[in-house]
């Protein structure tokens, strides 16, 4: 009779101390309010936040959080904005429309191939760098609203229509033979660099007032720079 007893006790308590039968094998395991029981999963209300989407324009990814373009067959190159931009011009005449950053948080352009990028680029307000590398590649290349602007053009006969700066710092490097046969135009410019090697730039490029030197335009002499 004192066995029977204790096993009652015990049969009690565990019914009245968090021992209440609750479906352990079968059950969804969602607590009253709405949570996951055990699982670490949120309640079933929650949303998730949206993940990010690299945009289809990006056709090499989005890594880092730059949009990757290779525009060699693409006829619309605009990159996305409110992200880092980097397009690629491989093969001969490729990126067969004009480069559009002026959405992009900053913008890089390598126009690798020959006679790439014909129709240039437009910089946004952000940084922008151009890399004319391909022979007789870069067609009008405006930087006007750029923050900051670095445009080099060593290929042969590169970047020969044109090169426009804006307010902002901008740099033009005319290192390969023939490059920049189009004018350069850095007059409003609050601190303009524009080199040119022997055998290029065909018009002498437009300088901020007193910024002239032999071989094109110079930041370092004094009120030439004043960003």
């Amino acid at each position: 009779m004192y066995r029977a007893l204790v096993v009652l006790v015990v049969a009690t308590a565990c019914g009245r101390i968090g021992y209440d039968p609750i479906d352990d094998g079968g059950g969804d395991g969602v607590l009253p309010d709405g949570s996951g029981a055990g699982d670490g999963r949120p309640g079933l209300d929650a949303v998730a936040p949206d993940a990010f989407v690299c945009p289809a324009i990006c056709n090499q990814g989005c890594a880092n959080g730059v949009c990757n373009i290779l525009g060699d067959e693409l006829f619309d190159i605009t990159c996305p904005p409110g992200l880092a931009c980097h397009v690629t011009c491989e093969g001969s005449m490729s990126c067969m429309a004009r480069i559009d950053c002026t959405a992009a948080r900053a913008c890089t352009v390598d126009c690798t191939g020959p006679d790439s990028c014909f129709f240039g680029a437009t910089c946004g307000a952000f940084p922008c760098a151009i890399h004319c590398i391909g022979a007789g590649s870069c067609g009008p290349l405006d930087c006007g609203a750029a923050a900051q602007c670095s445009i080099s053009c060593p290929a042969v006969s590169s970047c020969n229509f044109g090169v426009r700066c804006g307010e902002r710092t901008c740099s033009v490097d005319c290192s390969g033979d023939g490059s920049c046969g189009g004018r350069v135009d850095c007059t409003t410019a609050c601190a303009c660099d524009v080199t040119c090697a022997a055998g290029a730039c065909r018009f002498a490029p437009t300088c901020p007032a007193g910024c002239d030197v032999p071989a094109g335009c110079s930041s370092q002499p004094t009120g030439c720079n004043s960003c």
